[in-house]
């Protein structure tokens, strides 16, 4: 009957405990009792004569009426197959009803909530505590009901976390408990474990997990409420299991303010709020905008060949048009035409303005493989490695470099030694006159160059013959670069050092390297518009 000690397992067991399908066919009074336990058990199936089954169909049928999508978690198999079932038998049949629970494998789990939360109209998942970690589950579901209470109380919280977290597109997400107010296993599990786990939390700010050795004063309760046929409230009575129940909250609390204490203990007091503003300022720097990265991929997609219309979060491409390789790279079974938004909340169908997201991961490698690679057709290669533009964002000559910095990091390790590590940074600098003579340009100039748009033609044997003389002199920047090299190694050397002073992790042997030369990726000249012609 019990099931604390698995429920801190990676996956709860769902299979009933103490089931033996071994046991001897021959007449015996134990058999004889358990077939008469089983047949009184068959006669109370069914909402009918099931009361807890029919409170369930209750409240699903009043959450999908106000628009929610639940997921109903139980304890074993056997229950979540049973309630499934009833479920599908009393619902609409628009209603779709899917179980998943510890018999299938992992991969057949996912498939099959894949294929749920595509199905059109109401759904309803009915799941063991195989789906309440390392699933999420927000995407098709805004409500979770607990038919079976765990005796673990953060088992409710975990099953709770897979609707209620980052990506949820409803504003509220319901949570509701079935129990049974006669019931006393119920009653033990709500007064004795439920509410002290949330009292705890409420009073020191830290969620604790019941304590690993209370199983046996949950033995003790249960024992005590079974045998004896007393009511939660009556538990002070009962020879001795009321300073039991006092010791597990005295443990309780006890591991509370510990886990309390540690996190205060390893509180972040070394790290200064204003270096962290610096650091993720850098990061989103380097990263790009989303600005950036929706410019990014609605050229793109315009340049292979996509319809793309602008909409009120992003835009939406027609994904009809591009080439078998661009279609095939981009995820399967997305909405047609693709609609591409700026912020979560997004369907499951559709594509996330994110440098993560695995429609602009496709986009942006393959324009990266095809502009490496000269034998893809032109029509192909929306980007180039090297390129001349006529614009009147400059006044000179003016040349884009597009150079990737690499770095040998050896980060020290607090058992001793160092632990290697490559480095990548990739930089746009700029510079006006021919490279052995150059004029370098600060960080601001450059972006704005960066961007500019052309405002004249440029004859082809012009373009290039420019190109040429910058590509030609190219080794005239080594020094500079190498210089520069440096430079970036010492910023790297640097952000490791406050990042490990404010963890409190060893400095001692860190050290940051320059790789060179550096990788000149791309360089693109920048024309003067031409006697004012554009």
């Amino acid at each position: 009957m019990l099931d604390g000690a698995d429920d801190d397992a990676v996956e709860s067991i769902d299979a009933i405990p103490g089931a033996d399908d071994a046991i001897d066919d021959g007449p015996t009074p134990h058999r004889a009792r358990l077939l008469t336990l089983a047949r009184e058990a068959d006669a109370l199936t069914g909402p009918k004569k099931d009361a807890k089954l029919a409170a369930l169909v209750k409240e699903v049928n009043a959450l999908l009426k106000d628009g929610f999508d639940p997921i109903v978690f139980c304890r074993f198999i056997d229950t979540a197959e049973y309630v499934a079932a009833n479920l599908a038998d009393e619902l609409k049949k628009s209603v779709t009803v899917v179980a998943v629970t510890g018999t299938l494998p992992p991969s057949e789990r996912a498939q099959r909530i894949r294929d749920l939360t595509e199905t059109d109209g109401r759904r309803v998942l009915v799941a063991t505590d195989c789906l309440s970690e390392g699933v999420n589950l927000q995407e098709g579901f805004q409500a979770v009901i607990h038919y079976d209470l765990a005796w673990n109380p953060t088992r409710h919280e975990q099953r709770e976390g897979r609707v209620d977290r980052f990506g949820q597109k409803a504003e509220i997400v319901k949570a509701v408990t079935i129990y049974g107010v006669d019931t006393r296993i119920d009653g033990i599990v709500l007064d004795v474990l439920i509410r002290k786990h949330r009292q705890i939390a409420a009073t020191t700010g830290v969620s604790v997990p019941v304590p690993d050795s209370s199983d046996s004063v949950v033995e003790a309760l249960l024992e005590g409420l079974l045998l004896r046929g007393q009511d939660p409230d009556q538990l002070v009575l009962d020879l001795g299991l009321a300073e039991q129940s006092g010791a597990l909250h005295r443990e309780w609390e006890s591991a509370a303010e510990r886990e309390k204490a540690s996190r205060t203990k390893y509180a972040q007091r070394s790290i200064h709020p204003e270096e962290v503003a610096a650091e993720v300022a850098d990061i989103r720097r380097a990263l790009g905008t989303h600005a950036d990265i929706e410019a990014f991929a609605s050229e793109a997609l315009r340049s292979l060949g996509a319809s793309v219309t602008t909409t009120a979060d992003g835009f939406t491409a027609v994904t009809a048009t591009l080439t078998a390789g661009v279609k095939d790279a981009l995820p399967a079974r997305h909405k047609e035409p693709y609609p591409f938004h700026r912020a979560l909340p997004i369907e499951r169908t559709h594509a996330l303005l994110s440098r993560t997201d695995p429609a602009v991961e496709a986009i942006a490698r393959h324009v990266l493989d095809a502009a490496l690679d000269p034998t893809v057709p032109d029509d192909q290669r929306p980007a180039r490695r090297a390129g001349v533009m006529r614009t009147n964002a400059v006044t000179t000559r003016t040349t884009i470099l597009l150079v990737r910095f690499r770095f040998h990091a050896e980060l020290p390790l607090a058992a001793g030694g160092t632990r290697p590590l490559v480095v990548e940074d990739a930089r746009l600098l700029g510079f006006t006159g021919a490279p052995d003579s150059a004029v370098w340009l600060d960080d601001n100039a450059v972006e704005q160059i960066a961007v500019a748009r052309p405002d004249g033609n440029v004859a082809a044997d012009l373009a290039v013959a420019a190109a040429a003389r910058v590509l030609d002199g190219l080794s005239a920047l080594a020094p500079k670069l190498d210089e520069l090299a440096d430079e970036l190694a010492g910023q790297v050397l640097d952000s490791h050092r406050r990042a490990r002073a404010g963890a409190g992790a060893a400095r001692r042997g860190l050290k940051v390297t320059a790789q060179k030369p550096p990788d000149i990726l791309g360089a693109y000249v920048f024309l003067p518009v031409a006697g004012g012609t554009q």
